[in-house]
């Protein structure tokens, strides 16, 4: 809302302020249900690009088998098919459903808005991280199992440059040439 009364203030474009806003798109059922999501997702951290494409999955469908209330997002058609199924039987699959509201989000745009009511970097900041995720190593295979594989792979390798190293031999092209053919010329 303060985006839009900004840029009327402004004297913005009729065309500019026809555009729905990013305010005007999130609705009170749409942020309700972000808001209740990030308890499970929390894109920061580590695995913050595992919880963001979560949060986008589930901000643009509805499962049968949430935790969470979510009958208040469903449209009236999709609410009477879920009272009608008596249950998910084991080669059922959850219903899946559209949300009522009207936005779709993006991780960007889940990310702005995110911004918009909290400081992200200083969430991020304060995100623990545990020592060995932080630490950078070289990898190496563990010594038990592997060892013997590999010892043998550089034995194998070792033979094979010893063996295509190509000693100077004579050609086994003849050593006669091809005689020109006779261009019509008479001699």
């Amino acid at each position: 809302m303060e985006t839009r009364l900004k840029r009327e203030l402004s004297g913005g474009d009729d065309k500019e302020l026809m555009k729905p806003s990013d305010d005007d798109l999130w609705s009170m059922d749409a942020e309700d249900r972000l808001l209740r999501k990030l308890f499970e997702h929390k894109p920061v951290g580590p695995a913050r690009h595992f919880h963001m494409a979560c949060l986008v999955d589930y901000m643009n469908h509805i499962y049968e088998d949430e935790d969470i209330d979510f009958e208040d997002v469903l449209s009236e058609n999709d609410l009477k098919r879920l009272e009608l199924r008596s249950g998910p039987t084991e080669k059922d699959y959850p219903l899946v459903f559209s949300p009522v509201y009207r936005i779709r989000p993006t991780p960007d745009e889940i990310r702005t808005h995110l911004s918009d009511l909290y400081d992200m970097n200083e969430i991020e900041e304060n995100e623990y991280i545990p020592d060995e995720i932080s630490r950078y190593f070289d990898f190496s295979l563990p010594e038990d199992g592997f060892a013997d594989l590999a010892m043998k792979k550089s034995e194998d390798s070792f033979r094979d440059k010893s063996s295509s190293v190509i000693s100077p031999s004579v050609s086994t092209r003849s050593a006669g040439r091809r005689k020109r053919k006779n261009s019509g010329s008479s001699t």
